[in-house]
């Protein structure tokens, strides 16, 4: 199985220690693949599916589970076909 990184070019190191870093995670067949991006935010598909806590009555906690696209462009969100995940918590409303 292979880990999807974003990769940002030379943030801060310089552009040659980036290429020499991803030179060597391409040598040691590792599993790892990277996606380069700007510094920054950038837009991405993204699910949320929240968590409810159901019993004699219903929560919404205020978080969720984000699926998110890590190709810019793309719609793929499921992981195991490209997407990654991250936690979210709502922290004011």
């Amino acid at each position: 199985m292979s880990t999807m990184i974003a990769v940002i070019r030379g943030d801060g190191i310089g552009p040659e220690i980036m290429r020499a870093s991803l030179r060597v995670i391409d040598a040691l067949d590792c599993g790892l693949q990277y996606d380069f991006v700007e510094a920054g935010l950038a837009p991405r598909h993204v699910d949320l599916r929240p968590y409810v806590l159901s019993g004699k009555t219903v929560n919404l906690v205020p978080g969720g589970l984000t699926r998110v696209a890590l190709r810019e462009g793309s719609l793929v969100v499921n992981s195991s076909q490209g997407g990654g995940t991250k936690d979210t918590w709502v922290l004011a409303t």
